[in-house]
């Protein structure tokens, strides 16, 4: 990756963790850029369904010039593909170099699976909260393990600590 990526929010409702991700990209001296892709026709409160909310022909891409650079697609849940291959799309039409998506969740069905080994998409990076079904060349799956082994030793030994607090320490022992 290049050192100097672009972190763009797909969606409003993730908007604010892309931007902590840019700022601690740049706290370790990544020149990172940032953007945002909405679709002015969107609701402006955003209200998770089951059917996810493709983007319309309005859609607009606020922020950094992608060409020639990396990008980074910030989400919290991937379901359905169609939203996210649209957003991927946009970003190589403007001439994004390569394009990653990094998300907590995904609940990815085989044939979300397979559009995804087809797409533009680099490397997709979740963590392993839900099981795929199938493994991909294309999506790296992070352990939870060791975040999980720490919140319930702290509520053994009765540290009243947010969660936060301790996923994000790092005094975790080994």
């Amino acid at each position: 990756m290049q050192d100097n990526p672009i972190v763009v929010a797909a969606e409003h409702n993730v908007s604010m963790r892309a931007v902590k991700f840019f700022f601690e990209l740049r706290s370790l001296g990544m020149m990172s850029g940032f953007a945002t892709i909405y679709d002015k026709n969107a609701p402006t409160r955003y209200v998770r369904t089951t059917a996810e909310h493709n983007y319309s022909k309005d859609v607009k891409y606020l922020g950094d010039d992608p060409k020639g650079r990396d990008c980074i697609i910030i989400e919290d849940f991937i379901g359905a593909t169609k939203r996210l291959l649209d957003a991927v799309n946009l970003l190589k039409e403007k001439g994004a170099h390569n394009v990653y998506v990094a998300s907590t969740h995904g609940m990815l069905m085989p044939s979300n699976q397979t559009a995804i080994d087809r797409s533009p998409i680099k490397e997709v990076v979740l963590t392993n909260t839900i099981n795929l079904k199938r493994k991909s060349a294309k999506i790296m799956q992070l352990s939870v393990a060791l975040y999980l082994a720490e919140v319930i030793k702290a509520i053994e030994e009765k540290r009243h600590q947010p969660i936060t607090e301790i996923v994000y320490s790092d005094t975790f022992e080994e």
